[in-house]
């Protein structure tokens, strides 16, 4: 069984390399990381190709986060190449690191790829019902989600500690800040965090995604001096929600903005099978209807790799009604393309 609350990284490299990689596995491990540095003998077997590739391909599909371990030994090897076309024709992200650098060289380099699993949550104390809703489900997805109930050991400065983790999101992750009115008064917290993470940002438009729960807010801090920049970032529009269906709403939205579409359909995956431990069915069709919709914006815009995805939530009926005439007629698309799709339809 998985721990599904830990951060699981696909290495891609060279056996050749096996002493480089090991630095940047351990480097990995230090910083709260699961690589995976797969050293497969098998691979000097030509009867077994077929089977290892499989096996290789299958972990992909399982996993969300990639390093392409760069070297002379990389770019020469077969096999790393066939890794990293899989990993792109699935949507996914993947960091390159030069394992020919020196240590202090590769954790300069990890700094860019710890970016896309850190995230901080800047709420005021009316929210927090709200902030621990929004914690528990994003923590699904592999992210480090740093909340200051949970993550604050009582023999540590209280506010030193707070500002330390949300510098490091904002630097190196996201900071979702959950707004209201409060955040006028000048002695709020939330107000001071989104000050900082403003000024001390190196990219903080493209780091912070505020939230708004009444869009007059919006209006009223465009006229803050302090807060005025924060207004140019695009905000995640709550206002007019049932309060039961606010915190899917805002994690949909979360995910859209930071995760491409095959880590969502892979996660979508995962929860469906059971990958992570336990099914999580309920997860897995809200994965689904964000993919459709994605899939139905691609098909507008002649992409013919949505045809796949949305023969399948047609078909079991995810992010829209049930109707396998058209799966079929989806799936049939697809499969010109993309052979496997012909199972679909014939059955």
């Amino acid at each position: 069984m998985e721990d599904n609350n830990a951060i699981w990284v696909f290495l891609s490299h060279s056996n050749k390399d096996f002493e480089q990689v090991r630095i940047l596995r351990n480097l990995l491990e230090e910083n709260g990381f699961r690589p995976i540095m797969l050293y497969l003998r098998s691979k000097e077997d030509s009867s077994k190709v077929e089977e290892l590739r499989q096996l290789i391909f299958d972990e992909i599909d399982h996993r969300n986060r990639f390093i392409y371990c760069k070297s002379p030994n990389a770019e020469a090897s077969k096999w790393v190449d066939e890794e990293i076309q899989y990993i792109k024709s699935k949507d996914r992200i993947f960091e390159t690191i030069d394992i020919e650098q020196s240590e202090t060289g590769i954790i300069e380099q990890l700094n860019d790829f710890r970016k896309k699993s850190n995230i901080f949550i800047s709420y005021q104390r009316d929210d927090i019902e709200l902030a621990k809703s929004i914690a528990n489900r994003l923590k699904k997805y592999e992210f480090n989600v740093w909340i200051d109930f949970e993550d604050i050991r009582a023999s540590e400065s209280f506010q030193s500690e707070i500002t330390n983790a949300l510098l490091n999101a904002v630097n190196n992750g996201y900071v979702i800040t959950l707004l209201n009115d409060r955040i006028l008064n000048p002695n709020s917290w939330v107000r001071a965090e989104v000050i900082t993470a403003l000024h001390k940002g190196i990219h903080p438009e493209q780091s912070i995604i505020p939230v708004i729960k009444d869009s007059l807010l919006w209006e009223k801090l465009s006229d803050d001096v302090e807060l005025e920049s924060l207004c140019q970032i695009n905000a995640i529009d709550s206002s007019g929600l049932d309060p039961k269906k606010r915190s899917d709403y805002i994690v949909d939205e979360i995910i859209k903005r930071i995760m491409p579409q095959g880590a969502i359909l892979s996660h979508a995956q995962n929860f469906e099978s059971g990958f992570y431990g336990h099914s999580d069915i309920e997860e897995a069709k809200k994965l689904y209807a964000i993919c459709f919709k994605i899939a139905e914006r691609q098909e507008r815009m002649g992409s013919d790799s949505a045809n796949g995805i949305l023969g399948y939530c047609y078909e079991h009926g995810y992010g829209t009604e049930q109707n396998l005439g058209l799966a079929i007629d989806y799936y049939r698309e697809a499969a010109k393309y993309f052979p496997k799709y012909q199972d679909h339809y014939k059955r």
